[in-house]
C-alpha cells in the first residue's frame, strides 16, 4: 500500500548539506530543490509526498498551499512552527492513508502523533531517497521504463 509521506521541509533542508548550502543563497531555491528531489522519489515509489514549511521562514503571511515541482507544499502562518502543521496534515489524511512523517524533531513529534503514524529521521529518509535514486539509475541503464509524472 502506498504511503502518504509528510516532510518537515525546513528541518530537512537545514540538515541536508547540499540543501542547506542552497538555502544560504536562496530560500526559494532550496524549497524548489527539495521538492524536485521529492517529486522524482514520489514518481518512482508510488508514494504521495507532501511537504510542510514553517511560516516563520517562508515569508507567507497566512497559512497556505501551493504546488512546487509537482509536490503539494503547505505553509503555516508567519511566526508559527511546523510541528502543529504536520500534526494537522497527518490528521487531515485520516485513517484512509498509511501516513509517515519525516522530521528530525522526533521527540517532539512522537508526543504529538498517534501511534499509527510512523516517524522517520531526515537522515534515514535521505538514505531511502539515495537507494531509490540508485534503483532509478539502474532501471534507466537497463532499459526499463519509468516515467516522471507531476499529475498528482
Amino acid at each position: 500500500m502506498p504511503e502518504l509521506i509528510i516532510i518537515d521541509g525546513y528541518n530537512i533542508i537545514d540538515n541536508w548539506p547540499e540543501l542547506a548550502q542552497t538555502k544560504n543563497h536562496s530560500l526559494e531555491g532550496s524549497r524548489e530543490q527539495l521538492c524536485r528531489i521529492l517529486a522524482n522519489y514520489a514518481s518512482y515509489s508510488g508514494n504521495t509526498v507532501w511537504v510542510a514549511f514553517s511560516g516563520q521562514f517562508s515569508g507567507h503571511a497566512r497559512a497556505g498551499e501551493e504546488t512546487i515541482e509537482g509536490v503539494r507544499a503547505f505553509y503555516s502562518p508567519t511566526g508559527q512552527g511546523t510541528i502543529n502543521l504536520l500534526q494537522k496534515l497527518a490528521k487531515q489524511a485520516g485513517s484512509k492513508n498509511q501516513v509517515r512523517v519525516v522530521t528530525n524533531s522526533r521527540v517532539k513529534a512522537r508526543n504529538l502523533f498517534d501511534e499509527e503514524i510512523s516517524i522517520t529521521s531526515g537522515s534515514s529518509f535521505q538514505k531511502e531517497l539515495a537507494e531509490a535514486q540508485r534503483q532509478m539509475s539502474e532501471s534507466v541503464d537497463s532499459g526499463e521504463e519509468w516515467r516522471y509524472s507531476s499529475d498528482d
